[in-house]
C-alpha cells in the first residue's frame, strides 16, 4: 500500500515556521516602524518583501498638464541547446535534441499617470504593454491558433491547431487603475484603489495562484516572469488599512474562461455524450470559469535590520465545464487557504509559503461511444461506433463471436442510441449496468453474416464526486556574508500527489471507490524556487514527465491518444536544495553567479514496468555513430523481438510492485553580467539532470498515442532504429543571451 503524507504533518510544520520568526524578531515598536515601505506583490514569485531597487534604467518621460507619460522597452536575444530534456533516453539519438540559435523578445510599455494639483498620489494610472516573440528561422514559433475540433458529417475526427506565420504583437498587459477614494471625493484615512484589465496578480509565492495566465510553450532556460506572455483579465480592489503600510489588503477577481459570450457558444451541441443530454446537447448559459481571491499584507516589523511580513490568503475557483473523459463532463469547486511570510534578521533572511486545498469535483456520467473512421483492408473508409461491437447471432455459423466494431448505419444507430442506452434517462441514471449488454431482440444483417449489437465493457462511466484534500509547503533560508559579497541558501518543498481519481487502476469501475484526491492543485503556477532555483525539473512542460499512475487499461488508454496521467508542475513532488550566490565588481561589469543543487522525490509511487525495454533498445538498435561509419541497415527480425514480447500480453508488462520515489538530482548555474552605467547585460543558465531510480523503473513506457502508434509500426516488422520512449539517461541544456533596456 502506498503511504501518502496527510495534512497534519504539513500543518504542524507550517505552524512552527509561522511563529518562529515572531519569537526571534521580538516585539513591535509602532513608533519606529513608521517609515515608507514599498511592496513587491506581483511578478514571477509574488514574494511579499520590502522592495530592493537596483539602479533604474532611463525612462522616456514627457510631462504635460497633470499628466506624465512614460515609455519603457526591454529587448532580449538568446540561444538555446538541449539534449534528452524530454525523454531522458540516449537511444533516441537526435530525436530528443533541440537547438535554437536565436530566440528574441521585445516588451514595450506605455504608462500614463494623472495627478491632481497639490496631491501626492496618482488618481489615474493607465498602462499598455505589448510583446513580440519569435525565433531565428522559426517563423511559426510565435503564436498558435486555438484548438478546434475537426468534424466530418458530425463525426469527430481529431483536434487541430496551427501556427501563425508572422511575429504578431501580443497584448501582454492592459489595465487602468484609479484611486477611487480621490476620484469620487470619498474621504478615507488611506488611499483606496481599483484596477481593471490584464495585469499580474499572485498569492504568496505564486504557487496557489500565480500570474502566468498565458505562457510560452517551453519554459526551460527562461526566468518564470519572462515566460508569461499574457496576464489574466480581472479586477482588483486594494489599499491600506493601517498607517505606515502596517496592514494592507487586495480583493481580486478573474474571468479565466467564458463560454457564454455569444449565441453560438451557448447553443453549441457539446453535451450529447453526457447522461440525460442525448436530446439536449446544448452547452447552455452560464459556463464561465472564474477566480475570487483575497489577501492581507501585514508588516509587524519594519526596522532596517529586522523585517517581517505575513500574507494570509484565500481563493475560490469555479470551473463548470472541465474535460475529464469528454468535454464539459466535469465541474470543480476549489477552495484554497494559505499563508506566506518573508523576513530578515541581520544577515539572515527566510521565508515560507503553505496552502491547503478544499472543495470537490463532480463528474457527470458519460457515454464513451463516439462515431469514428476506420480504413478497411480494401482501402475504403467506414464510420464505426467505437464502443459497440457486432456479435454473431445464433443463426450465424459461429454464434457469439465478436466480428468487429458496429458500423454507423441507419439500421444500427437506433439500437445503439435507444436500445443499448435507455431512451428516457436523467443525469443521475446509472448506466454502467448496460456495459457488456447484448441486444438480442433484433437480428441484423443477412445470412450467413447475421449479428447482434453489444456494448463494450466500458462504454458507460457513471457519475462520481471527489473531495479535494491537497496541500503544499515550501521554506527557505539564507545567510549573507559581507566580505566578499556572498550568500548561502537552503530550501525544502513538498506538494502532495495522488493517482488520477477518474481513471480505473486495477479493475473496471474502481475509480468510483476513490473518494478523495490528495494531490495539490495550483492555479496558473510557474514556481521554480526563490532562494534556491530550479532551471529544469520545475520549469514546466519542457522537462521530464512524472507519471502518477498506470491504469489497468493503459494500452487502450494510450491507443485512444489520451496518454497516461502526467504532472509537470508543483504536484507530487518533494525536494531539498542548496545554492550559493557570488557577486563581484569588475572594471566594467558587475557579475552575479548563482549555482543551485536540488534533489527530487515523488510524494507517491506508481506501478513499475517488469522489464527494461531501453536496455534491449541499446542492444538491438543501430546508433547514429554506427550509421556514420557506413554500416548497412540490418533487417534481422531479432532486432524487434523485445517489441513483440512487449505486445503479446501488454498489461503483463506492468508490475504490481511500486516504483522508487527517487526522481533524480539537478545542478544548474545562473550567470548575469551587467555593464556599469548602461542598461546592457549578458546572461547564461545551464544545467544537468541526473535521473534517479524512479526513471529506471519507468524506462520503456510509451506516454502518448503517437508513441503507441510508433511501437505498433515496429510490431508489424519495421526495424526500430530510434524509439521515442521514456528512459533514464542524463539531460543537459544551455542558454546564453543578452538583454538591453531603453
Amino acid at each position: 500500500m502506498v503511504m501518502r503524507p496527510g495534512r497534519s504533518k504539513i500543518g504542524h510544520l507550517a505552524v512552527f515556521v509561522v511563529f518562529l520568526p515572531v519569537l526571534l524578531c521580538g516585539r513591535i515598536d509602532q513608533e519606529e516602524c513608521c517609515h515608507e515601505i514599498q511592496w513587491i506583490t506581483e511578478g514571477a514569485t509574488g514574494i511579499l518583501l520590502p522592495e530592493y531597487k537596483p539602479p533604474a534604467p532611463k525612462i522616456f518621460e514627457i510631462k504635460y498638464g497633470n499628466n506624465t507619460l512614460r515609455w519603457t522597452n526591454a529587448m532580449r536575444f538568446d540561444g538555446f541547446y538541449s539534449k534528452n530534456c524530454r525523454m531522458l533516453n540516449n537511444a533516441n539519438g537526435t530525436l530528443d535534441k533541440v537547438v535554437n540559435p536565436g530566440k528574441f523578445a521585445i516588451d514595450s510599455k506605455l504608462t500614463n499617470l494623472w495627478r491632481r494639483e497639490g496631491s501626492n498620489i496618482d488618481t489615474f494610472v493607465a498602462m499598455g504593454g505589448l510583446r513580440i516573440r519569435g525565433s531565428f528561422g522559426g517563423f511559426k514559433s510565435g503564436l498558435q491558433a486555438g484548438f478546434e475540433e475537426i468534424r466530418d458529417l458530425g463525426t469527430l475526427s481529431g483536434i487541430h491547431n496551427h501556427p501563425i506565420d508572422f511575429q504578431l504583437p501580443i497584448v501582454r498587459e492592459l489595465w487602468l487603475q484609479t484611486c477611487w477614494s480621490d476620484t469620487f471625493g470619498i474621504f478615507t484615512s488611506y488611499p483606496q484603489y481599483f484596477t481593471l484589465g490584464l495585469f499580474p496578480f499572485s498569492l504568496g509565492r505564486g504557487i496557489a495562484l500565480g500570474s502566468s495566465y498565458g505562457v510560452v510553450p517551453d519554459s526551460i532556460g527562461y526566468d518564470m516572469d519572462f515566460c508569461t506572455d499574457q496576464y489574466a483579465p480581472g479586477f482588483k480592489f486594494s489599499g491600506d488599512l493601517m498607517h505606515c503600510g502596517l496592514l494592507a489588503y487586495d480583493l481580486y477577481g478573474e474571468v479565466s474562461w467564458n463560454q457564454s459570450y455569444s449565441f453560438s457558444l451557448v447553443n453549441e451541441g457539446v453535451r450529447s455524450q453526457l447522461y440525460g443530454h442525448l436530446y439536449n446537447p446544448a452547452r447552455n448559459f452560464g459556463v464561465i470559469d472564474y477566480i475570487i481571491a483575497a489577501r492581507l499584507k501585514f508588516a509587524p516589523l519594519q526596522y532596517d535590520n529586522r523585517k517581517l511580513t505575513f500574507e494570509p490568503y484565500g481563493l475560490y475557483d469555479y470551473e463548470p465545464a472541465q474535460k475529464v473523459t469528454v468535454p464539459n463532463d466535469g465541474t470543480t469547486s476549489l477552495k484554497t487557504i494559505g499563508c506566506a511570510a518573508e523576513g530578515t534578521i541581520g544577515a539572515w533572511e527566510f521565508g515560507f509559503d503553505t496552502a491547503f486545498n478544499f472543495g470537490w469535483q463532480r463528474v457527470m456520467g458519460v457515454d464513451r461511444n463516439v462515431i469514428s473512421k476506420q480504413i478497411t483492408k480494401e482501402g475504403t473508409v467506414q464510420y464505426i461506433n467505437t464502443k459497440v461491437v457486432n456479435i454473431s447471432s445464433d443463426s450465424a455459423p459461429v454464434p457469439g463471436k465478436i466480428t468487429g466494431k458496429a458500423l454507423w448505419t441507419t439500421e444500427n444507430q437506433p439500437i445503439v442510441t435507444t436500445k443499448l442506452r435507455p431512451e428516457f434517462e436523467t443525469e443521475n441514471t446509472p448506466l454502467a449496468v448496460y456495459n457488456g449488454v447484448t441486444y438480442i431482440n433484433e437480428e441484423l444483417g443477412t445470412a450467413p453474416n447475421t449479428y447482434y449489437l453489444k456494448n463494450d465493457g466500458n462504454r458507460f462511466k457513471d457519475p462520481a464526486e471527489k473531495t479535494l484534500k491537497g496541500s503544499m509547503f515550501v521554506c527557505d533560508i539564507a545567510y549573507n556574508f559581507q566580505d566578499p559579497d556572498f550568500k548561502l541558501a537552503a530550501a525544502v518543498g513538498l506538494a502532495t500527489g495522488d493517482t488520477n481519481p477518474n481513471q480505473d487502476k486495477v479493475v473496471a469501475g474502481d475509480n468510483l471507490n476513490q473518494e478523495d484526491y490528495k494531490g495539490f492543485i495550483g492555479l496558473q503556477e510557474t514556481y521554480s524556487g526563490t532562494r534556491v532555483r530550479s532551471a529544469y525539473y520545475m520549469s514546466g512542460f519542457g522537462g521530464a514527465p512524472r507519471v502518477t499512475y498506470l491504469p489497468i487499461d493503459v494500452f487502450e488508454t494510450i491507443a485512444e491518444e489520451q496518454g497516461v496521467s502526467i504532472v509537470s508542475r508543483f504536484n507530487n513532488l518533494l525536494y531539498v536544495g542548496a545554492s550559493a550566490t557570488i557577486v563581484w565588481d569588475g572594471c566594467l561589469t558587475r557579475w552575479t553567479v548563482n549555482p543551485n543543487f536540488l534533489i527530487y522525490w515523488t510524494d507517491i509511487a506508481t506501478r513499475a514496468l517488469k522489464s527494461l525495454p531501453p536496455a534491449a533498445i541499446e542492444a538491438n538498435v543501430s546508433s547514429d555513430e554506427e550509421d556514420e561509419e557506413g554500416d548497412e541497415e540490418d533487417d534481422d527480425p531479432d532486432d524487434i523481438d523485445w517489441l513483440e514480447e512487449f505486445f503479446k500480453k501488454p498489461n503483463e508488462a506492468y508490475s504490481e510492485t511500486l516504483t522508487s520515489k527517487f526522481l533524480g538530482m539537478e545542478l544548474n548555474c545562473y550567470i548575469d553580467g551587467t555593464f556599469k552605467n548602461t542598461n546592457f547585460a549578458i546572461f547564461s543558465v545551464f544545467g544537468w539532470f541526473l535521473p534517479g531510480t524512479y526513471y529506471q523503473d519507468m524506462s520503456g513506457l510509451p506516454l502518448s498515442g503517437a508513441e503507441r502508434s510508433f511501437l505498433n509500426a515496429n510490431k508489424n516488422g519495421t526495424k526500430a532504429r530510434q524509439v521515442p520512449l521514456l528512459g533514464s539517461d542524463p539531460a543537459f541544456f544551455f542558454d546564453l543571451g543578452i538583454k538591453y533596456a531603453f
